[in-house]
């Protein structure tokens, strides 16, 4: 179990939490519930010599937001004043404190006076003060705030203290002198004990509407967890240059910020504004976690790690400036859940994203750039996209077939080649792929194929293109004449169709093979007839036997895909996925290469988009017109509104933070993704800390 015993400026203290000056400390049963809770000592609200301090305004505080995009933090603004008592109400209350506390009881001055100090410490000390904080740096006015010699001034001060009274005395020093440890090292020579480092800095803050100071008109001290890096970069350089004790104090909001105080060399660690805001129960979280955090890593007590960190520091001529490490993006774990639902994969949150920005014509391209017949997605597809939406654990989930429908449409209106030319074809193989049906699985595949640089031929045993999307689909549902389209896009990207050649009937596998094709896919739709396949194995349930993985039959070079091997219907979009991955197993088998998984796209946490969306306001989902049934087109302000509406869930187009912000030309875009460019990427780290999913890390360089 581990021991928080803790010594400081002489005292022993049951833990190194010490609660510091501040309205939560300034009655006996406000330090009660410091006691109860297990800080080891309590620094009580500063009494003040100027009389007109110990009267507080109202309101006197205020929590100033920052946020930085999705990165957020605050600023506890306040006014609040010293003590309301005079030094003899005050002593008082420190006299009742020692009396039925066990808690050490340090009060706190601030004075304005020679007198003032040395009167005010000699009667704390009287009535028993286990030590005496001496303020030098309150930021509502001491010292550091008015000018003059304001270092000789304090080290006047804090000798007259030291002169007067035996008792344990602790400077508590402002950031804002010119140099911290050489402060810190002529108060040691004067004679303190401790220091406490830092108080908060004062500030001002602008209510730009009114054009004037918030709150009460003036200025004020501030804090927050953004001030803790200062304190402790300080405190791990006078800690080997002194040997009096060190009070952290800045910057606390949880039990880890106490431990980086201790790691630094800080022997007590001063906690304020997260427990004005969270409540005194807020220490025992932090004692508990410090215990924990000693435990795991096995120290016995706290001088055990007790400045460990202020001998590992290094300086300008130490640091190692190689260039190890470059960035990596974990776009597969990490895709957005409508992206991940979506047996093609296709971008729902690219053009999406693209759409809110008014980018129609890229998104038109995001949407072709995965699957040849979009615009039948456009219509008829079931949407898996739509039912795992995050934005619908908010209201309701984005329209986004209605979207790609949109841009579509779009695309027509306009004269934007929904079908470009453009699409990248690698070099050619040479290698012949023979696909035996017409459907949605058969043409997928032949169209990719192609683009991997073979040459495709699609046998068809009717009269028509298109299997079951023709046969089963009204066109009063789907137009036709789209499908003609982008089945002629298909044709013109150098897919070869042969009309009324039917497998069994014109031709057999074996003649395929003797025309010269390298390998052959069945896409041959349901109700296979096993006597058309000699040598492949089909299920009593009618379907083609093949490996779960990559679509391959018993016969060397043989595929299947779609619903010859499936026994339930498969959906458009579940076809087109089923082509595009046999159209990689073929090419794998084409290239003879060893068949490698294809990666699983697997969606990032919606717990934790949601956490980071908690301020996204409910939105109504766009109102989609139905005409004679038939769903109608949303109109340009429509469809922006609605796309505005998504939460930019996962990686690639529709976040593109890394790309944002990097200087270095080191995040190129390729599809929809990004990815790292290692000869550019100049391993600055800069996008592992922006990336809101946490998919980026740093690397080795390779070699």
């Amino acid at each position: 179990m581990a021991d928080l015993t803790t010594k400081f400026v002489g005292l022993t203290l049951k833990s190194p939490i010490v609660i510091a000056s501040a309205g939560i400390t300034e009655t006996i049963e406000r330090m009660e519930k410091c006691q109860q809770y297990g800080a080891g000592a309590i620094v009580m609200k500063s009494f003040f010599e100027e009389v007109i301090s110990r009267r507080s305004p109202t309101p006197r505080f205020k929590i100033i937001k920052h946020d930085l995009s999705k990165n957020k933090t605050f600023t506890l603004f306040s006014y609040e004043q010293a003590s309301e008592w005079d030094i003899r109400r005050y002593a008082q209350e420190v006299s009742n404190a020692k009396s039925k506390l066990d808690i050490k009881i340090i009060p706190s001055i601030n004075c304005t006076t020679d007198q003032g100090w040395i009167e005010s410490a000699k009667i704390l000390e009287t009535v028993g003060a286990d030590a005496i904080e001496l303020n030098t740096s309150c930021p509502h006015g001491s010292i550091t705030f008015r000018g003059k010699a304001v270092e000789e001034t304090i080290f006047n001060s804090v000798r007259l203290v030291r002169e007067a009274v035996s008792t344990p005395i602790i400077a508590k020093i402002s950031p804002m002198i010119t140099s911290p440890i050489g402060v810190v090292k002529e108060l040691e020579n004067i004679g303190v004990d401790g220091v406490t480092i830092f108080n908060r800095m004062t500030a001002l803050e602008i209510d730009i509407e009114q054009e004037m100071p918030v709150m009460h008109g003036g200025y004020a001290g501030h804090g927050g967890p953004w001030a803790i890096q200062y304190p402790l970069r300080w405190i791990s350089e006078i800690r080997p240059n002194v040997k009096i004790d060190i009070a952290g104090s800045g910057g606390v909001s949880n039990w880890q910020d106490v431990v980086k105080y201790i790691l630094a060399g800080a022997n007590v660690v001063q906690v304020c504004t997260a427990v004005i805001i969270n409540g005194y129960e807020f220490i025992g979280e932090l004692i508990n976690g410090l215990e924990k955090h000693i435990d795991r890593k096995r120290y016995q007590t706290i001088d055990d790690f007790r400045g460990k960190v202020s001998t590992r520091v290094l300086g300008t001529r130490d640091i190692d400036r190689r260039k190890k490490t470059i960035a990596h993006i974990d776009y597969e774990s990490h895709v957005a859940p409508c992206v991940s639902a979506c047996p093609a994969h296709v971008p729902a949150e690219a053009y999406v994203r693209l759409i809110a920005q008014g980018k129609f014509a890229e998104a038109v391209n995001a949407i072709r750039s995965k699957n040849p017949f979009q615009s039948i997605c456009g219509y008829i597809c079931y949407h898996r996209c739509e039912s795992e939406c995050t934005r619908k654990l908010i209201d309701q989930p984005i329209a986004i077939r209605a979207l790609k429908r949109f841009a579509l449409k779009w695309a027509d209106k306009t004269g934007y080649p929904i079908m470009g030319n453009d699409i990248p074809v690698a070099e050619l193989s040479g290698h012949k792929v023979a696909v035996v049906g017409s459907g949605p699985a058969g043409l997928t595949s032949a169209y990719e194929l192609v683009k991997m640089g073979h040459s495709a031929t699609v046998f068809e045993a009717s009269s028509s293109v298109g299997g079951a999307i023709r046969s089963s689909i009204p066109d009063s549902k789907y137009p036709h004449a789209m499908l003609d389209r982008e089945i002629e896009y298909i044709k013109n990207l150098g897919v070869k169709i042969e009309f009324n050649s039917a497998l069994g009937k014109d031709f057999s596998l074996n003649d395929l093979k003797t025309m010269g094709f390298s390998a052959i896919l069945l896409a041959i739709g349901k109700n296979v007839n096993s006597e058309l396949l000699t040598g492949i194995k089909v299920t009593d349930k009618g379907v083609i036997a093949v490996d779960e993985h990559t679509g391959a039959t018993g016969i060397e070079g043989v595929f299947s895909a779609g619903d010859s091997i499936h026994a339930s219907g498969r959906s458009l979009i579940q076809a087109v996925a089923d082509g595009k991955r046999s159209a990689v197993y073929i090419d794998s088998y084409l290239r003879n290469q060893q068949f490698v998984p294809i990666p699983e796209l697997i969606s990032v946490s919606k717990r934790a988009v949601l956490v980071r969306s908690i301020e996204e306001p409910e939105s109504p989902r766009v109102d989609i017109r139905k005409i004679d049934g038939v769903e109608q087109t949303l109109t340009e302000e429509e469809a922006v509104r609605e796309a505005s509406r998504c939460l930019a869930c996962g990686c690639g187009v529709g976040c593109g933070r890394c790309h944002q912000v990097c200087i270095y030309s080191g995040v190129d875009l390729f599809d929809d993704k990004y990815v790292i460019n290692e000869e550019n990427c100049d391993g600055c780290g800069l996008c592992v800390e922006i990336c809101p999913n946490e998919a980026i890390s740093m690397v080795p360089i390779k070699g």
